[in-house]
């Protein structure tokens, strides 16, 4: 029978000082015992990311996304090296790796790459070699250009699933600063309820609908290849913490899993006009791609010998995302910009539950600016002044 694996991954919190990364060095020898086999995605120490970010927009107003792929990249390569240290100092043999050493390969976008598929040949061969895998999350390689790319904000979950996916690991451990899911965000909501068990698919609702603690790729990787992940604190590894694994067994019955939300959004109603081949569709498609959004409606429609593309968009976004859209397009047909703060109601079994509409619009009263149901969530916009108090009222309703 083969050895265990297991692959942890650990976030920029969990290893911000050098102190942390010997915590985590010290936690590993304590619990992983051979000949279970280990693999430790990091992501960059502490503020890293942020810092470097901030000394660009310093440098360029725009910077280039390669280069910004080049700057981002170091944090996570330095963090691994380091624990790879702090674990030989602990009496266990490791080895750091950057994704494109491990053939994390990707495709060409710059910013937010798309996996298309891990060799892993220097990991398997470190594994048999009784060696603690260390690998810099966040990045990859594209095969064609050999440029090294990332795989967007929160990234190192993506590759830990992966790698459990590729490797066909025995289960994914994510440390965080947090104790695992809990019914809205602890800090806004003391009487928030801890999670022990979500199912994939109400994972991947969770993290498409704003909740932190785990990449919303990753969930929607992990739950794909059915891979189990256990969201734990790095700061207290003894709690229990939120295990993600099994599918949604709730049907018709109104079942509300959790409550988030999602700050400065607006509400976007567009319709957009483009001559086809003109230059400035280009870069909008572009934008969309790397940030991948892909909420619009695109249809080519003939008026007379002239042939025009019309871009029909309807969803929650950022002001800068509207911003972008206006600046590049030739005309702006219809445009509805509602400021907001979204709350997102997570669940099963409620899409027609009228009664429940009934019990949103008593709590929020003249809070309410709109309401948008979707298969497993609901979002709920309210004024941004007001949104605290208004995640205190939708939690006292549905969770206490």
């Amino acid at each position: 029978m083969p050895p265990a694996l297991i692959v942890q991954k650990y976030g920029g919190t969990s290893i911000a000082t050098v102190d942390r990364i010997q915590q985590v060095a010290r936690y590993i020898r304590s619990t992983i015992q051979p000949p279970t086999q280990v693999i430790v995605v990091v992501s960059a120490m502490g503020s890293f990311t942020d810092e470097w970010v901030e000394a660009a927009a310093h440098l360029h107003p725009d910077p280039p996304r390669r280069e910004m792929d080049m700057l981002l990249t170091a944090g996570e390569r330095m963090t691994a090296a380091l624990l790879a240290m702090a674990l030989e100092k602990e009496g266990l043999h490791a080895i750091s790796f950057t994704g494109s050493q491990i053939g994390i390969l990707t495709d060409a976008t710059h910013g937010n790459a798309k996996i298309h598929r891990i060799l892993g040949d220097r990991i398997r061969k470190s594994l048999e070699s009784n060696r603690i895998v260390v690998v810099a999350g966040f990045q990859g390689v594209d095969p064609q250009t050999k440029e090294v790319t990332t795989l967007g904000r929160g990234g190192s979950d993506l590759t830990a699933v992966a790698l459990a996916a590729t490797l066909r690991a025995d289960r994914c451990e994510i440390y965080k600063d947090v104790e695992g899911i809990y019914t809205a965000d602890p800090r806004v909501i003391p009487k928030a309820q801890h999670i022990p068990r979500l199912s994939w698919e109400a994972a991947c609702t969770l993290s498409g609908s704003g909740a932190q603690v785990l990449h919303d790729r990753a969930a929607n990787m992990a739950c794909k290849y059915e891979i189990p992940i256990h969201i734990r604190s790095s700061l207290a590894p003894t709690q229990p913490g939120t295990l993600i694994e099994g599918h949604s067994t709730t049907m018709e019955t109104p079942h509300f899993i959790a409550l988030t939300d999602k700050k400065d959004q607006i509400y976007l109603d567009l319709l957009l006009t483009f001559s086809p081949g003109a230059a400035s569709i280009q870069p909008l498609y572009e934008w969309l791609c790397n940030r991948g959004d892909t909420p619009l409606l695109w249809n080519l429609q003939k008026k007379g010998l002239q042939s025009e593309l019309q871009v029909t968009l309807s969803a929650f976004h950022s002001q800068a995302y509207l911003d972008f859209l206006v600046a590049h397009c030739q005309q702006v047909l219809q445009k509805s910009s509602l400021p907001l703060h979204i709350l997102s109601l997570v669940g099963r079994g409620f899409s027609q539950n009228h009664p429940l509409l009934d019990t949103i619009t008593s709590l929020l009263g003249e809070n309410l600016l709109l309401l948008e149901m979707q298969q497993g969530v609901m979002h709920i916009g309210v004024k941004s002044e007001a949104a605290t108090v208004c995640i205190q009222q939708l939690h006292e309703g549905f969770f206490v």
